[in-house]
């Protein structure tokens, strides 16, 4: 069963996702902020990440920096779901950072469906 960790401080919605990325067969692992995604993506070894942008204790971008540093967690593919406007990711160091993940999805733009999609798309399932 492929594993995918969900970093994202609305519980809310990682309750949705994890409801939608279960019924679909997934097996999912949770995560409030960056800090405790990077600590559980070494420790669970997902297949794949879906990462927000704004939380707490630790950002989106610090998150992923932070994963595509450690040998333990650089292969796992990263895909970034956010409510942040992309007008406002198009500062030239933040396209650096975001070039590391698969994908940046606007939250507005796309159905949970749709992510759990694009999920089984990359993992070839």
């Amino acid at each position: 069963m492929p594993k995918v960790l969900l970093i994202d401080d609305e519980q809310f919605h990682r309750a949705a996702l994890k409801d939608k990325f279960e019924s679909n067969g997934f097996d999912v692992v949770l995560a409030e902020n960056g800090k405790l995604g990077v600590e559980t993506a070494v420790a669970e070894k997902p297949d794949l990440i879906v990462l927000d942008i704004l939380m707490p204790v630790q950002n989106g971008k610090v998150t992923l920096r932070d994963l595509k540093d450690l040998p333990e967690t650089k292969d796992i593919p990263v895909i970034i779901l956010t409510a942040v406007p992309e007008s406002a990711l198009q500062e030239e160091s933040d396209r650096a950072v975001f070039s590391l993940a698969l994908e940046v999805i606007q939250k507005d733009q796309i159905e949970m469906d749709g992510v759990v999609e694009k999920v089984k798309t990359y993992l070839k399932l």
